[in-house]
């Protein structure tokens, strides 16, 4: 989408293309997710289980898990939002198209009801 002085124009095939791509894209974080829940899985018990190095890594071990599920816990909302954002801006943009349409078609019909503006000063 770009302007400039008072001409506007939206490329609605692109920004339906991005839909389509950011629609590809939606599911990908809870696949990713479901990845990162298995490698964890298999690696669960790295540090050991009751011993000191256990006690003095299985904290941050655990805040570092977090962190990372928390991260793309964050990239499926980011995907959803953005896929929001595209989505009501093609709306708009196409609600402005049909107005704009719209005003066109009826000046094209009431074209004829104008006089040539004769009884101006010149």
């Amino acid at each position: 989408m770009s302007g400039y002085h008072n001409n506007y124009q939206a490329d609605l095939v692109g920004l339906d293309q991005t839909f389509q791509q950011l629609d590809g894209m939606a599911g990908a974080p809870k696949r990713l997710l479901d990845d990162f829940d298995r490698s964890v899985e298999a690696t669960r018990w790295w540090n050991g289980t009751d011993d000191d190095f256990h006690d003095e890594t299985e904290d941050q071990d655990q805040r570092q898990i977090e962190s990372c599920r928390k991260f793309v816990g964050s990239l499926e909302m980011f995907t959803a939002g953005l896929q929001s954002a595209v989505r009501k801006s093609m709306g708009s943009i196409e609600g402005v198209h049909t107005d704009v349409q719209d005003q066109i078609h009826d000046a094209q019909q009431n074209a004829g009801s104008y006089d040539t503006g004769g009884g101006g000063k010149r």
